[in-house]
Parts: C-alpha cells; structure tokens; sequence
C-alpha cells in the first residue's frame, strides 16, 4: 500500500536480523520513492535498498496480511501536468483537385426614382494540394447602363502545422492597435488561427493543487460543468481552461476518494489583446498598394513593406512592433497590452515616423474592463502635425486627437443596454463627434425589441433613431 492506497502488485521484501525492511526497485517505484542515499544490498542477484533510509519509520509492516503500508511525501509524486488548450501540428493538405462557384444576386426597383438595380457578386475558387485560388468579380446595371470591377485575385496556401498562410495577390496589411490596413497586391506571409480552430490564443486560466490520494476535479463556470478531470496523487496543473473573454470567477471542486471535498473560486480575466506566453503573431507584407477597391479593377501605386509582429512575453503582458515602408515615408511603433491584475486591460502604442524629411510621432493609450455583468472602455490617442502612416492621402493630415469610449449593461431579465462616443479633431478633415445609444430586449423566444440612436455633432450635424421588431421564426 502506497499512502493507504492498494498498489495492487505482489512484491518481494527482506527483514534483516534487526528487523528492518528492504524493498526491490520494483516497490519503490510503485510508490514514487527515490533510493540515491539508501543502504543497498545483493540478495539472490537482485538489489534490495533499506526502507528506513528512505522513509524513515513512517510504514507499518502487517505479518498476518502479508502486507506493507508506506506514507509517502505528495512531493514524491509525479506532477499530473493537463494541457486541454493544444495545436494541432498535423500537416493537411487537400489530396484532390476542385472548382466551386460562390454567387450573389440582388436586384431592386425604386419607384420614387425610377430606378432599377440588378448586382451580383461572384466567387470563383479553384482547389488542389499547392493552395487555394480565388476569383472574385462585381457586376452591376443600373437603368440598363452596366459597370463591371475585379475585386480579388489571389492564391492562398494554408500551413495548419504552423497556424500560417502564404497568400500571393491582393490581400490585406497586417496591423496593430495604433495602426490601419490598406489593399495591396503583393506577397504575404502572415499567422493565421483559422486554421486551427479548436485553438485559442489568448491566455486561458490554470489551476494547481495537490492531491495525497486520487481525486476528481470539476471546473463550473456560470454554473456550469466547463471540464472535469481525474488526477491521481501528487501535484496537478490543469492549464488552458476554456472560457469566455472578460472578467470571472471558476469555481473549483475537488472530491477525494475517501469522500473529503473542498471549493475554491479562482478569479480570472481573459482578453484577445493578449497572446499566451511565448506564442507570437506576425504578418510580412511586400507588394504595391491597391487605390479605389471596388470602383476599379487593377488601381495599384507606390511599392511597399509592411511588418507586423506581436508576443505573448508573459500570460499578462503581449508586445508588439509594426512598420510601415514606402520609399520617402516610413513609420515604425511599439505597443503593449497588459493585464492590470485582473482587473482590466491596458494598452499602450508609441511610434515615430518620416515623411520626406519631416519627422512626426503618435501617442496612444487606453483600457478596457469587461464583465458578463458589464463592459466599460476609453482610449485616447494624439499624433504630431508631421506624423504619416499608410492609409492617409497625400493632401491629409493625420486627426491631432481620437477619443473613443464605450460602455454597457446586460440584464437577462430587462436587457442589454450600451452607449458610445467617439470625438475626431482632424486637420485636414473637419471635428466630428459621434453618440451612439442602443437597447435590445427579447419580447419572447424569438421576438426582439431594438432601439439605436445616432446624434452626430460638428459641422454635419444629424440624428437618426432605428425601431426594430425582429421575429426568428
């Protein structure tokens, strides 16, 4: 017996003339004991090792049972390590070759402008074990007069060991929290989660303990049974516990074999903005920027390369850098997310820029809380007059100052509330103000009330207020 728990296997052991015990390496194994100081003796070829000096006195010897029961440190035990948050690493690729047609067709007919409208959007997408090719073409006729644009054209190969693609065509800049995307035409190399979709890359809460016997751990969120596992004895790390973003509490409950159970909550706060330690997220960019997406078919200009990179440095704090080249205007930041010790997230963004010879910076800061109960957010951001970055045209100014802020309630009972605020000084461009209020209510199983309301403040001015009844049969 190992800590009162039957090892089931019948084992060989010696008694000296002092009477004490020796066990085989057999036996010590079972129960986890290491032999490196212990007294050693040959008997009938075999090694035997004294069990005083590895356990002291803590066993008791049952000669009319045959048996031996030894107390043993939990620290002796293997720790039982449950890793429910893993990449799949297995290489897929398509075996056969394919072609499949996407389309949408809309037509309207407006009789206060005696217009008619027929659109239609096709995808066309050509398969096989080298990637994926994609087609994509907008046509449209408006009173007979007809207007046809290219939208993408690219081919992509999807790398799922590596959660990566490689994507030759137009495609899109990887970005950052102070940074936009622009179209470009181009190669890129770029992380892509999508292809692991059981993956979650934020960090996800763990829970250790220790067990003296074999006990089962029950994990409950929002009342819930979120997992379960069964450790045996020792020390236990159940990591990547699977939980919605925002704030919480897991409640933990752990019941022994003997029937002995314990709860414990454990607070947790879980956010996109973070990467998992030591996982990272990058995007490699080189191509021509793409002008007039949608109104025009091959509107490509200034060549350039982007870079992206974000990692996870710990489970609470994410880094990240992003460049942006062109060949008389360059940009290059830092940003940060943070977990304020589960309370909320902090993020941070400083970059610097060149714009033939004309030197500029930007500021950003922010945080965000977000409850089942609740979500509040605020960020602010400042640039210099001089600061550039893709996406501004060349007669625009980066904004001198963007404020957003945000907030919400959820009540099951008497609904979902949220406002919001966004404040734009421009330069180039006029001071703009945003105030959103929205309100949905189920009225039912499958009736919602909605209720949106925007007020636009600054040099154009103008309300709009959206009732809504929704019925989901």
């Amino acid at each position: 017996y190992c800590n009162n728990i039957a090892a089931n296997q019948v084992v060989e052991t010696l008694e000296d003339k002092q009477g004490q015990i020796w066990l085989d390496k057999k036996m010590l194994d079972l129960c986890h004991l290491q032999n490196k100081k212990a007294h050693k003796i040959i008997y009938d070829h075999k090694q035997y090792y004294l069990l005083n000096d590895i356990v002291g006195n803590n066993y008791h010897v049952n000669n009319e049972k045959s048996t031996i029961d030894i107390n043993i440190p939990v620290k002796n035990y293997p720790s039982n390590n449950v890793f429910l948050n893993k990449m799949d690493t297995t290489k897929i690729r398509p075996k056969r070759q394919g072609l499949y047609l996407n389309y949408d067709l809309t037509a309207q007919k407006e009789n206060l402008t005696d217009t008619n409208n027929l659109s239609g959007l096709s995808t066309l997408n050509y398969f096989n074990k080298n990637g994926v090719g994609e087609f994509e073409y907008f046509l449209q006729n408006i009173n007979n007069k007809t207007t046809s644009v290219r939208l993408d054209t690219n081919w992509t190969l999807d790398e799922p060991e590596k959660a990566a693609s490689w994507r030759f065509g137009d495609s899109i800049t990887g970005t950052d929290i102070w940074t936009g995307a622009v179209r470009f035409g181009g190669i890129q190399y770029a992380t892509n989660f999508a292809t692991q979709p059981n993956y979650i890359t934020f960090p996800l809460p763990s829970v250790k303990g220790q067990a003296v016997v074999p006990t089962s751990v029950d994990f409950y969120l929002n009342n819930q049974l979120l997992n379960s596992q069964n450790v045996n004895s020792g020390a236990f790390d159940i990591q990547g516990l699977p939980v919605i973003t925002g704030a919480g509490d897991i409640l933990v409950q752990t019941k022994d074999i003997t029937g002995k159970q314990t709860v414990v909550a454990v607070p947790y706060y879980a956010s996109a903005s973070l990467l998992q330690k030591g996982l990272s997220s990058f995007s490699y960019d080189l191509g021509m920027i793409r002008n007039d997406y949608g109104i025009e078919s091959n509107n490509y200009s200034d060549p350039t390369g982007v870079v992206s990179y974000k990692k996870g440095l710990s489970n609470d704090f994410t880094a990240g850098v992003h460049s942006e080249i062109l060949a008389h205007q360059q940009d290059i930041g830092l940003s940060g997310a943070y977990n304020l010790n589960n309370l909320a997230i902090v993020n941070t963004a400083i970059a610097a820029s060149n714009n033939e010879s004309k030197q500029g910076g930007l500021l950003l800061a922010g945080i965000q809380r977000q409850t089942p109960r609740y979500s509040l957010g605020f960020q602010a951001e400042t640039t210099s007059e001089d600061f550039w970055q893709l996406g501004l045209t060349d007669d625009e100014l980066s904004p001198k100052f963007l404020l957003q802020s945000s907030a919400s309630i959820n009540s099951q009972r008497y609904g979902t509330l949220s406002v919001s605020y966004t404040n734009r000084v421009g330069r180039t461009e006029p001071v703009i103000g945003i105030a959103t209020f929205g309100y949905n209510l189920p009225l039912g199983k499958k009736t919602f009330l909605s209720v949106n309301y925007t007020q636009q403040f600054g040099n154009d001015k103008s309300k709009q207020l959206y009732i809504n009844f929704i019925y989901t049969p």
